[in-house]
């Protein structure tokens, strides 16, 4: 066969089969991560090395059938059906895996790819756990009656049979193998039915089985018109109607045809031949069955929940702390060092203190981030993220979202960013769309240095710094809940409110791919959100550090963005703040954790002498006002790098302006509420 120079390998897979760990044990490191255009669902592409040749390996989302239902699976059912149309698009093999454990219901997705005419090997993933079971596969009776070019058992967790795989696809490469026409899997009365639609696809340059496979799945499912062009839809209405009534007057049911025939082919299948072997003597319950009797117990399980959300933070808490420090002295040195090897001057004051000031508020973040998605990555390989939202959908549905949005928002404690990035598990757009405008409520650890900062300076008491802290957490907590009741009244986005979560088994992660998980998303956060944020913070500077006084020097009240402070100080006087909060309102703009620093500056103290920026904190101001402070950053919006990943979350400044919007009004309003109340009450 005529080999392009840089072969193509789809892999494909349901959600849950250890597709993404096989991607990751393939091609290591050597990968990147893009995203489908106009859309924010990532593509993987990896190279493999075979023989001295090099393969291509694309990694697509996970999808349970051609016809999608979600946008990940959209994505790619629009892919396979372009592979279809277009010759020149399709990928010169296909590796389906699946899990071994579930092949019956892995098969109903496997069918279909047998039947879009491409070579295809399986690989039988997590054969391993099927043997510990005592049950026994039979690959090369599968794989005859598949018609598959071949089928591979493997292991990804501890990589065995995947040389196996390896040696399967170059062997494919190296052949001359011609891949043979699917069978059909329809009676004749069917058949009959369905001729109109096959022939319709047959005209658009489909095979045979290609036309058939598109045809079952056209009547059975409406969702199957959105991977059609625009012209070809009201054809395909008329002839679907045409065919729905063929099928109801012989008493088929069209709408779970494509169900019917594919398990009622797998079924026959099984039956006639010993595919799948169980020498069990005892049915005795998995370990997975024995163990979710607790995980998913309304009260228990919800009591272990909350232990393992407690465990990771006070993981994020306690191990990002060293982290973080080493990155920021680490910056502190790069700065120091700038500062020594460039002559003072503009072009010195603008490396230093604009664009490191910059990277810095990037990279101080990655510990965190690191750690956190590490962790989620490691409750999602287990099995427990899909334990996790079926727990809290029930009260998650009170609010109008449901148990997919509870590790995003869980997550938005340690950093909104990840959190909003974790929303793509959520396949309903609407309830994704709520929860990642709702989710920078909750109070991240940049604002701890702002809630320290001000409880310490005027509260001595370790219980009542504590109560201070969790009010601020609570009070976001319940905003969120609130308004995300009120958004789901008014937005009139499509919504499927229905929640279907496949509980799969529990697995051993691989450690390999948690560690490119983790690596992957912080790249994705330093790259994309890192461009916006690094602007802003250049533009800042700027503001603060012109125009200088006749002795060259920066008086922070004369520059312009103290300017700004004093111009919006009867705006914000309403709620107990002077020019100099003013200034670290704006200045905080880009980060919130910058209003520490940029008070000190103000005070021209260091940035580590905390205890005398409390002196006059505390000798400037009243406890009322520190309140104040701290209910207007538990609402404000004040995070570049927020608004630039919802931006790329929803591929449109829309939802960024108005979280600006929605969230700049509570703050304002929240703060001058507390303060004006005060005040009345004689606490000012």
């Amino acid at each position: 066969m005529q080999v392009n120079k840089n072969p193509q390998i789809a892999l494909l897979g349901n959600p849950n089969s250890g597709k993404t760990a096989v991607f990751n044990q393939l091609t290591g490191m050597s990968q990147k991560v893009s995203n489908y255009p106009g859309v924010t669902v990532e593509k993987h592409v990896g190279k493999i090395r075979l023989s001295n040749k090099d393969y291509d390996l694309i990694d697509f989302p996970g999808i349970y059938g051609i016809i999608p239902n979600s946008l990940d699976e959209e994505i790619v059912c629009k892919e396979i059906y372009n592979w279809c149309i277009d010759k020149e698009s399709r990928p010169d093999l296909i590796v389906c895996v699946l899990d071994s454990n579930n092949i019956s219901r892995n098969l109903y997705l496997a069918t279909q790819i047998i039947e879009l005419g491409i070579p295809t090997i399986f690989a039988l993933n997590m054969i391993d756990l099927l043997q510990s079971s005592n049950k026994q596969i039979d690959a090369n009776l599968l794989k005859e009656k598949l018609g598959a070019y071949d089928i591979v058992t493997c292991c990804a967790l501890n990589s065995k049979g995947l040389i196996d795989l390896t040696q399967s696809i170059k062997g494919f490469f190296n052949s001359d193998s011609i891949n043979p026409q699917a069978s059909s899997i329809l009676d004749e009365k069917t058949a009959s039915c369905l001729s109109e639609l096959k022939d319709f696809f047959i005209k658009k340059g489909l095979s045979s089985s290609q036309s058939e496979l598109y045809a079952i799945n056209a009547v059975s499912n409406s969702k199957s018109l959105d991977l059609f062009e625009k012209d070809d839809k009201k054809s395909l209405e008329l002839l679907i109607d045409s065919s729905e009534k063929r099928l109801a007057e012989k008493k088929i049911t069209a709408k779970s045809l494509n169900s019917i025939i594919r398990y009622t082919y797998l079924e026959k299948l099984f039956d006639k031949h010993t595919i799948l072997s169980d020498y069990r003597e005892v049915k005795e319950k998995s370990f997975t069955e024995k163990i979710d009797k607790y995980m998913t117990h309304p009260i228990l399980g919800t009591g272990i929940f909350l232990s393992l959300l407690f465990t990771i933070f006070w993981t994020l808490f306690k191990f990002a702390e060293y982290p973080m420090n080493l990155v920021d002295s680490l910056m502190g040195a790069i700065k120091d060092f700038s500062a020594q090897i460039i002559p003072d001057g503009i072009i010195q004051d603008l490396v230093v203190n604009g664009i490191l000031e910059g990277i810095g508020g990037i990279v101080i973040f990655i510990p965190q981030i690191l750690i956190l998605m590490f962790s989620l990555k490691f409750l999602e390989d287990t099995g427990y993220m899909a334990r996790a939202s079926f727990l809290m959908d029930r009260f998650m549905s009170k609010i109008g979202l449901h148990g997919g949005s509870v590790l995003p928002l869980m997550s938005g404690y340690a950093c909104a960013i990840p959190g909003i990035m974790a929303a793509r598990t959520i396949d309903d757009w609407k309830e994704r769309l709520i929860t990642i405008l709702i989710l920078p409520l909750t109070s991240c650890t940049a604002r701890l240095p702002v809630y320290v900062i001000m409880i310490t300076a005027f509260v001595d008491d370790a219980t009542t710094q504590t109560f201070l802290f969790m009010l601020m957490y609570l009070l976001g907590t319940v905003t969120a809940i609130i308004v995300a009741k009120i958004l789901s009244f008014f937005l009139k986005e499509k919504t499927n409110p229905s929640f279907i979560m496949e509980l799969p088994t529990y697995k051993k992660p691989i450690l390999k791919t948690l560690i490119i998980d983790a690596y992957s998303k912080t790249k994705s956060f330093v790259v994309d959100a890192g461009k916006i944020i690094f602007a802003i913070s250049i533009i800042l500077w700027a503001l603060a550090s012109f125009p200088k006084n006749e002795k060259g020097n920066i008086n922070i009240e004369n520059s312009y963005v103290g300017y700004i402070g004093q111009a919006i100080e009867p705006a914000i006087s309403p709620m107990g703040f002077d020019w100099k909060i003013g200034i670290g309102l704006i200045t905080s703009f880009a980060a919130r954790e910058t209003f520490v620093s940029t008070m000190s500056t103000i005070y021209g103290i260091d940035d580590d002498d905390e205890n005398s920026l409390k002196e006059n904190i505390a000798k400037d101001y009243s406890l009322l006002i520190a309140i104040s402070v701290m209910v207007f950053y538990v609402y404000a919006a004040q995070c570049m790098s927020t608004f630039a990943i919802v931006k790329r979350e929803t591929n449109t400044w829309k939802w960024p302006i108005f979280m600006i919007f929605y969230m700049t009004a509570l703050a304002y309003l929240g703060s001058t509420l507390v303060y004006q109340v005060g005040y009345i009450m004689g606490y000012a």
